[in-house]
Protein backbone atom coordinates (compact mmCIF):
# COMPACT_ATOMS: atom_id res chain seq x y z
CA UNK A 1 0.00 0.00 0.00
CA UNK A 2 2.99 2.29 -0.49
CA UNK A 3 2.55 5.03 -3.09
CA UNK A 4 4.68 7.95 -4.24
CA UNK A 5 3.95 11.43 -5.64
CA UNK A 6 6.70 13.23 -7.57
CA UNK A 7 6.52 16.88 -8.54
CA UNK A 8 8.23 19.70 -10.44
CA UNK A 9 7.42 23.41 -10.52
CA UNK A 10 8.41 26.60 -12.32
CA UNK A 11 10.25 24.84 -15.14
CA UNK A 12 9.94 28.03 -17.22
CA UNK A 13 10.92 26.41 -20.52
CA UNK A 14 14.48 25.88 -19.34
CA UNK A 15 16.87 23.33 -20.87
CA UNK A 16 14.73 22.63 -23.96
CA UNK A 17 17.48 20.30 -25.22
CA UNK A 18 17.18 18.28 -21.97
CA UNK A 19 14.32 16.19 -20.64
CA UNK A 20 13.82 14.95 -17.06
CA UNK A 21 13.32 11.19 -16.98
CA UNK A 22 11.16 11.16 -13.86
CA UNK A 23 9.10 8.18 -14.96
CA UNK A 24 12.12 5.90 -14.42
CA UNK A 25 11.45 6.39 -10.69
CA UNK A 26 8.03 4.77 -11.25
CA UNK A 27 5.90 7.26 -9.31
CA UNK A 28 2.22 6.58 -8.79
CA UNK A 29 1.58 10.22 -9.64
CA UNK A 30 3.73 12.77 -11.48
CA UNK A 31 2.64 16.41 -11.13
CA UNK A 32 3.84 19.69 -12.61
CA UNK A 33 2.94 22.59 -10.37
CA UNK A 34 2.72 25.40 -12.95
CA UNK A 35 4.77 27.81 -15.06
CA UNK A 36 6.00 25.01 -17.31
CA UNK A 37 5.29 26.47 -20.74
CA UNK A 38 6.55 30.06 -20.50
CA UNK A 39 9.55 31.86 -19.07
CA UNK A 40 12.33 32.74 -21.51
CA UNK A 41 13.12 33.72 -25.09
CA UNK A 42 12.84 30.12 -26.27
CA UNK A 43 9.23 29.90 -25.10
CA UNK A 44 8.55 33.20 -26.84
CA UNK A 45 10.16 31.90 -30.04
CA UNK A 46 7.88 28.86 -29.84
CA UNK A 47 4.82 31.06 -29.30
CA UNK A 48 5.59 33.28 -32.28
CA UNK A 49 6.37 30.47 -34.70
CA UNK A 50 4.23 27.43 -33.75
CA UNK A 51 0.52 27.13 -33.06
CA UNK A 52 1.31 24.27 -30.67
CA UNK A 53 4.46 25.03 -28.73
CA UNK A 54 7.22 22.40 -28.91
CA UNK A 55 7.29 22.80 -25.11
CA UNK A 56 3.79 21.33 -25.00
CA UNK A 57 5.17 18.23 -26.72
CA UNK A 58 8.05 18.28 -24.22
CA UNK A 59 5.55 18.11 -21.35
CA UNK A 60 3.95 15.09 -23.01
CA UNK A 61 7.34 13.39 -23.35
CA UNK A 62 7.92 13.77 -19.58
CA UNK A 63 4.58 11.95 -19.12
CA UNK A 64 3.04 14.07 -16.40
CA UNK A 65 -0.19 12.73 -14.96
CA UNK A 66 -1.38 16.12 -13.74
CA UNK A 67 -0.44 19.70 -14.60
CA UNK A 68 -1.74 23.00 -13.24
CA UNK A 69 -1.34 26.55 -14.59
CA UNK A 70 1.04 29.06 -13.06
CA UNK A 71 0.57 32.78 -13.48
CA UNK A 72 3.09 32.91 -16.36
CA UNK A 73 1.35 30.13 -18.29
CA UNK A 74 -1.26 32.74 -19.17
CA UNK A 75 1.25 35.34 -20.43
CA UNK A 76 0.34 34.63 -24.07
CA UNK A 77 -3.38 34.78 -23.38
CA UNK A 78 -6.12 32.40 -22.30
CA UNK A 79 -6.96 31.19 -25.82
CA UNK A 80 -3.34 30.18 -26.40
CA UNK A 81 -3.20 28.24 -23.12
CA UNK A 82 -6.46 26.42 -23.88
CA UNK A 83 -5.05 25.50 -27.31
CA UNK A 84 -2.01 23.92 -25.63
CA UNK A 85 -4.12 22.08 -23.06
CA UNK A 86 -6.10 20.38 -25.84
CA UNK A 87 -2.84 18.70 -26.90
CA UNK A 88 -1.51 17.90 -23.41
CA UNK A 89 -1.96 14.29 -22.33
CA UNK A 90 -1.90 15.21 -18.63
CA UNK A 91 -5.04 16.16 -16.73
CA UNK A 92 -4.92 19.97 -16.55
CA UNK A 93 -6.73 21.22 -13.46
CA UNK A 94 -7.36 24.48 -11.62
CA UNK A 95 -10.15 25.22 -9.14
CA UNK A 96 -9.90 29.01 -9.03
CA UNK A 97 -9.43 30.05 -12.69
CA UNK A 98 -12.61 31.38 -14.34
CA UNK A 99 -13.62 33.09 -17.56
CA UNK A 100 -15.01 36.68 -17.32
CA UNK A 101 -18.56 35.29 -17.00
CA UNK A 102 -17.58 33.26 -13.93
CA UNK A 103 -17.41 29.82 -15.55
CA UNK A 104 -14.54 27.60 -14.42
CA UNK A 105 -12.14 27.07 -17.34
CA UNK A 106 -10.51 23.77 -16.33
CA UNK A 107 -11.56 20.88 -14.14
CA UNK A 108 -10.97 21.70 -10.45
CA UNK A 109 -9.58 18.28 -9.57
CA UNK A 110 -8.78 14.81 -10.82
CA UNK A 111 -8.93 11.39 -9.20
CA UNK A 112 -6.37 8.69 -9.87
CA UNK A 113 -6.30 5.14 -8.59
CA UNK A 114 -2.81 3.76 -7.95
CA UNK A 115 -1.58 0.28 -8.75
CA UNK A 116 -2.56 -0.93 -5.27
CA UNK A 117 -6.03 0.65 -5.43
CA UNK A 118 -5.37 3.84 -3.43
CA UNK A 119 -7.57 6.67 -4.71
CA UNK A 120 -5.64 9.97 -4.82
CA UNK A 121 -7.63 13.17 -5.28
CA UNK A 122 -5.59 16.10 -6.66
CA UNK A 123 -6.92 19.67 -6.51
CA UNK A 124 -5.18 22.48 -8.42
CA UNK A 125 -4.98 26.13 -7.36
CA UNK A 126 -3.26 29.31 -8.62
CA UNK A 127 -1.98 32.21 -6.54
CA UNK A 128 -4.74 34.59 -5.44
CA UNK A 129 -2.53 37.55 -6.44
CA UNK A 130 -2.75 36.80 -10.17
CA UNK A 131 -4.35 40.17 -10.94
CA UNK A 132 -1.17 41.90 -9.71
CA UNK A 133 1.17 39.65 -11.69
CA UNK A 134 -0.12 39.78 -15.25
CA UNK A 135 -0.65 42.30 -18.05
CA UNK A 136 -4.02 44.11 -18.31
CA UNK A 137 -4.89 42.45 -21.63
CA UNK A 138 -4.51 39.02 -20.01
CA UNK A 139 -6.35 40.07 -16.87
CA UNK A 140 -9.40 41.03 -18.92
CA UNK A 141 -9.64 37.46 -20.25
CA UNK A 142 -10.02 35.63 -16.93
CA UNK A 143 -10.61 35.81 -13.20
CA UNK A 144 -8.57 34.09 -10.47
CA UNK A 145 -10.49 33.89 -7.23
CA UNK A 146 -9.23 33.41 -3.67
CA UNK A 147 -7.29 30.16 -3.32
CA UNK A 148 -8.59 29.67 0.23
CA UNK A 149 -12.24 30.27 -0.62
CA UNK A 150 -12.03 28.19 -3.80
CA UNK A 151 -10.58 25.23 -1.94
CA UNK A 152 -13.30 25.48 0.67
CA UNK A 153 -15.94 25.52 -2.07
CA UNK A 154 -14.46 22.58 -3.99
CA UNK A 155 -14.15 20.44 -0.86
CA UNK A 156 -17.78 21.18 -0.05
CA UNK A 157 -18.81 20.16 -3.58
CA UNK A 158 -16.78 16.95 -3.31
CA UNK A 159 -18.40 16.15 0.03
CA UNK A 160 -21.88 16.77 -1.34
CA UNK A 161 -21.13 14.57 -4.35
CA UNK A 162 -20.00 11.84 -1.93
CA UNK A 163 -16.82 11.34 -3.94
CA UNK A 164 -14.69 8.69 -2.26
CA UNK A 165 -10.91 9.07 -2.01
CA UNK A 166 -8.11 7.86 0.26
CA UNK A 167 -5.58 10.67 -0.13
CA UNK A 168 -5.93 14.41 -0.74
CA UNK A 169 -3.12 16.16 -2.64
CA UNK A 170 -3.13 19.92 -3.20
CA UNK A 171 -1.05 21.36 -6.06
CA UNK A 172 -0.79 25.11 -5.42
CA UNK A 173 1.06 27.54 -7.67
CA UNK A 174 1.93 30.00 -4.95
CA UNK A 175 4.62 30.29 -2.32
CA UNK A 176 4.93 30.12 1.44
CA UNK A 177 5.84 32.83 3.97
CA UNK A 178 5.56 31.00 7.32
CA UNK A 179 7.39 28.07 8.87
CA UNK A 180 4.88 25.18 8.76
CA UNK A 181 6.27 23.66 11.96
CA UNK A 182 5.58 26.69 14.18
CA UNK A 183 3.88 29.41 12.11
CA UNK A 184 6.72 31.91 12.44
CA UNK A 185 6.95 34.38 9.58
CA UNK A 186 9.79 34.05 7.07
CA UNK A 187 8.54 36.94 4.91
CA UNK A 188 5.79 39.55 4.98
CA UNK A 189 2.28 38.02 4.68
CA UNK A 190 0.96 38.07 1.12
CA UNK A 191 -2.02 36.81 -0.87
CA UNK A 192 0.58 35.76 -3.45
CA UNK A 193 2.00 33.06 -1.17
CA UNK A 194 -0.61 31.29 0.97
CA UNK A 195 0.71 27.73 1.27
CA UNK A 196 0.93 27.96 5.05
CA UNK A 197 -2.66 29.21 5.35
CA UNK A 198 -3.85 26.35 3.14
CA UNK A 199 -2.03 23.81 5.31
CA UNK A 200 -3.20 25.43 8.54
CA UNK A 201 -6.86 25.89 7.61
CA UNK A 202 -7.33 22.56 5.82
CA UNK A 203 -5.78 19.77 7.93
CA UNK A 204 -7.57 17.18 5.77
CA UNK A 205 -4.90 17.76 3.12
CA UNK A 206 -2.37 14.91 3.12
CA UNK A 207 0.29 16.57 1.00
CA UNK A 208 0.79 19.99 -0.55
CA UNK A 209 3.07 21.02 -3.42
CA UNK A 210 3.88 24.71 -3.75
CA UNK A 211 6.18 26.80 -5.93
CA UNK A 212 6.17 30.28 -7.51
CA UNK A 213 9.02 31.69 -5.37
CA UNK A 214 11.65 29.40 -6.98
CA UNK A 215 12.72 28.27 -3.51
CA UNK A 216 13.49 24.82 -2.12
CA UNK A 217 11.75 23.81 1.10
CA UNK A 218 10.39 20.69 2.74
CA UNK A 219 8.35 20.70 5.94
CA UNK A 220 5.49 19.11 7.84
CA UNK A 221 2.84 21.20 9.58
CA UNK A 222 2.07 20.36 13.20
CA UNK A 223 -1.30 19.04 11.98
CA UNK A 224 0.45 16.51 9.73
CA UNK A 225 0.17 18.17 6.29
CA UNK A 226 3.40 17.45 4.36
CA UNK A 227 4.73 20.21 2.09
CA UNK A 228 7.44 20.45 -0.57
CA UNK A 229 8.51 23.52 -2.53
CA UNK A 230 10.50 22.17 -5.43
CA UNK A 231 12.66 24.98 -6.76
CA UNK A 232 12.72 25.95 -10.42
CA UNK A 233 14.15 25.41 -13.91
CA UNK A 234 14.12 21.63 -13.66
CA UNK A 235 16.96 21.56 -11.13
CA UNK A 236 14.91 19.81 -8.44
CA UNK A 237 11.94 17.50 -7.97
CA UNK A 238 9.83 16.69 -4.95
CA UNK A 239 9.23 13.21 -3.56
CA UNK A 240 6.40 12.47 -1.15
CA UNK A 241 5.84 8.82 -0.27
CA UNK A 242 3.11 7.35 1.88
CA UNK A 243 2.07 3.99 3.29
CA UNK A 244 -1.69 3.78 3.94
CA UNK A 245 -1.70 7.56 4.45
CA UNK A 246 1.32 7.55 6.78
CA UNK A 247 4.14 9.82 5.60
CA UNK A 248 7.36 7.98 4.78
CA UNK A 249 9.32 10.49 2.64
CA UNK A 250 9.01 14.25 2.23
CA UNK A 251 12.08 15.46 0.35
CA UNK A 252 13.29 17.67 -2.46
CA UNK A 253 16.07 16.14 -4.59
CA UNK A 254 18.48 17.51 -7.16
CA UNK A 255 17.47 16.34 -10.63
CA UNK A 256 20.88 16.18 -12.35
CA UNK A 257 20.96 12.39 -12.48
CA UNK A 258 17.59 12.34 -14.28
CA UNK A 259 18.56 14.70 -17.12
CA UNK A 260 18.64 13.11 -20.58
CA UNK A 261 19.26 14.53 -24.04
CA UNK A 262 15.99 15.67 -25.59
CA UNK A 263 15.97 14.50 -29.19
CA UNK A 264 12.49 16.04 -29.68
CA UNK A 265 13.49 19.70 -29.23
CA UNK A 266 17.24 19.63 -29.77
CA UNK A 267 17.05 20.27 -33.58
CA UNK A 268 14.78 23.29 -33.02
CA UNK A 269 16.83 24.67 -30.15
CA UNK A 270 20.18 24.29 -31.90
CA UNK A 271 18.90 25.29 -35.36
CA UNK A 272 16.02 27.69 -35.99
CA UNK A 273 16.07 29.16 -32.48
CA UNK A 274 19.77 30.10 -32.65
CA UNK A 275 19.14 31.78 -36.01
CA UNK A 276 16.19 33.66 -34.54
CA UNK A 277 18.38 34.98 -31.70
CA UNK A 278 20.49 36.79 -34.29
CA UNK A 279 17.63 39.12 -35.30
CA UNK A 280 18.73 42.70 -34.67
CA UNK A 281 16.97 44.96 -32.19
CA UNK A 282 16.62 48.70 -32.75
CA UNK A 283 17.99 49.99 -29.43
CA UNK A 284 16.46 53.46 -29.85
CA UNK A 285 13.05 51.93 -30.46
CA UNK A 286 13.53 49.66 -27.45
CA UNK A 287 14.32 52.65 -25.23
CA UNK A 288 11.28 54.52 -26.55
CA UNK A 289 9.20 51.47 -25.62
CA UNK A 290 10.58 51.57 -22.06
CA UNK A 291 9.87 55.32 -21.76
CA UNK A 292 6.28 54.73 -22.92
CA UNK A 293 5.74 51.65 -20.75
CA UNK A 294 7.28 52.50 -17.38
CA UNK A 295 6.66 55.63 -15.24
CA UNK A 296 9.95 57.50 -15.57
CA UNK A 297 11.38 60.83 -16.70
CA UNK A 298 14.10 59.15 -18.72
CA UNK A 299 15.80 55.85 -19.49
CA UNK A 300 19.52 55.21 -18.93
CA UNK A 301 20.86 51.92 -20.30
CA UNK A 302 23.98 50.00 -21.16
CA UNK A 303 22.77 47.47 -23.72
CA UNK A 304 26.23 46.48 -24.94
CA UNK A 305 27.64 46.29 -28.46
CA UNK A 306 25.74 43.19 -29.57
CA UNK A 307 22.39 44.47 -30.86
CA UNK A 308 20.85 41.07 -31.49
CA UNK A 309 18.23 39.38 -29.33
CA UNK A 310 21.00 37.15 -28.02
CA UNK A 311 23.17 40.12 -27.06
CA UNK A 312 20.41 42.05 -25.32
CA UNK A 313 19.29 39.00 -23.37
CA UNK A 314 22.77 38.82 -21.83
CA UNK A 315 22.60 42.48 -20.77
CA UNK A 316 19.06 42.35 -19.38
CA UNK A 317 19.69 39.70 -16.76
CA UNK A 318 16.70 38.20 -15.00
CA UNK A 319 15.05 38.26 -12.52
CA UNK A 320 15.50 42.06 -12.31
CA UNK A 321 16.59 43.29 -15.77
CA UNK A 322 15.94 46.94 -14.96
CA UNK A 323 15.50 49.11 -11.86
CA UNK A 324 13.62 52.30 -11.14
CA UNK A 325 15.72 55.00 -9.45
CA UNK A 326 14.84 58.33 -7.85
CA UNK A 327 17.93 60.51 -8.18
CA UNK A 328 19.00 64.16 -8.15
CA UNK A 329 19.85 65.70 -11.51
CA UNK A 330 23.38 66.70 -10.48
CA UNK A 331 24.09 63.15 -9.25
CA UNK A 332 22.68 61.64 -12.45
CA UNK A 333 24.91 63.88 -14.59
CA UNK A 334 27.91 62.94 -12.45
CA UNK A 335 27.20 59.20 -12.89
CA UNK A 336 26.81 59.53 -16.67
CA UNK A 337 30.14 61.35 -16.98
CA UNK A 338 31.97 58.92 -14.69
CA UNK A 339 30.55 55.91 -16.58
CA UNK A 340 31.81 57.07 -19.98
CA UNK A 341 34.98 55.00 -19.62
CA UNK A 342 33.59 51.88 -17.93
CA UNK A 343 30.34 51.84 -19.94
CA UNK A 344 31.24 53.18 -23.41
CA UNK A 345 27.96 51.85 -24.85
CA UNK A 346 25.73 53.68 -22.35
CA UNK A 347 22.72 55.52 -23.78
CA UNK A 348 20.41 58.13 -22.23
CA UNK A 349 16.97 58.92 -23.64
CA UNK A 350 17.51 62.61 -23.00
CA UNK A 351 20.59 64.71 -23.91
CA UNK A 352 22.77 65.29 -20.87
CA UNK A 353 22.76 69.06 -21.38
CA UNK A 354 18.96 69.02 -20.92
CA UNK A 355 19.14 67.32 -17.50
CA UNK A 356 18.50 69.92 -14.78
CA UNK A 357 20.90 69.74 -11.82
CA UNK A 358 18.37 70.89 -9.20
CA UNK A 359 15.57 68.56 -10.30
CA UNK A 360 14.81 65.07 -8.92
CA UNK A 361 14.36 62.48 -11.67
CA UNK A 362 12.68 59.11 -11.88
CA UNK A 363 14.97 56.96 -14.03
CA UNK A 364 14.66 53.45 -15.49
CA UNK A 365 18.18 52.01 -15.76
CA UNK A 366 20.08 48.79 -16.19
CA UNK A 367 22.11 47.44 -13.30
CA UNK A 368 25.31 49.10 -11.98
CA UNK A 369 24.95 52.45 -13.76
CA UNK A 370 23.45 54.31 -10.81
CA UNK A 371 24.06 53.99 -7.03
CA UNK A 372 22.06 51.25 -5.32
CA UNK A 373 21.04 53.63 -2.52
CA UNK A 374 18.84 55.45 -5.05
CA UNK A 375 16.91 52.34 -6.14
CA UNK A 376 13.18 52.84 -5.72
CA UNK A 377 12.08 49.50 -7.18
CA UNK A 378 13.63 46.43 -8.76
CA UNK A 379 11.43 45.59 -11.73
CA UNK A 380 10.72 41.88 -12.11
CA UNK A 381 9.12 42.16 -15.56
CA UNK A 382 10.92 40.38 -18.47
CA UNK A 383 11.17 43.61 -20.46
CA UNK A 384 12.88 42.15 -23.53
CA UNK A 385 10.21 39.46 -23.96
CA UNK A 386 7.47 42.07 -23.52
CA UNK A 387 9.08 44.27 -26.16
CA UNK A 388 9.32 41.37 -28.63
CA UNK A 389 5.63 40.63 -28.03
CA UNK A 390 4.79 44.26 -28.71
CA UNK A 391 6.78 44.09 -31.97
CA UNK A 392 5.76 40.54 -32.87
CA UNK A 393 5.40 41.20 -36.61
CA UNK A 394 9.11 42.01 -36.80
CA UNK A 395 10.18 39.02 -34.73
CA UNK A 396 7.75 36.38 -36.01
CA UNK A 397 10.06 34.59 -38.41
CA UNK A 398 12.30 31.54 -38.44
Amino acid sequence: MTYSILSTSDMHAQYPNIVLDLKQLQPDLLIDNGDFLIGNLFSLFCYLNYSISPLTHLANSIQYDVMIPGNHDLDYGLDWLIQQVHVLKADYICANLYDPQGKRIFKPYMLKETRDGTRILVIGLMTSAFSRLTRPEVLSQCIVSSALESLREVLRDIDQADLKYDHLCLAYHGGIVQDPSNGQLWHYPSEEDQAYQLMHQFPEIDNLICGHQHLVKEAVHSNGVAMVQVGSYGKYYGEQTFDRGRLLTNQVHKAESLMRENCLLKPIYEGAYQEWLQISVDQEDFMKYLVATYPADLVYMDLGEDRTLSGLSKQLVLPFPIQQYVIEGWRLIDCILKNEETHPMQRVSQPIDQIEEDRVYTVIATDSLLPSYRIREKILTPVLEDYVLAQRDHFKRI
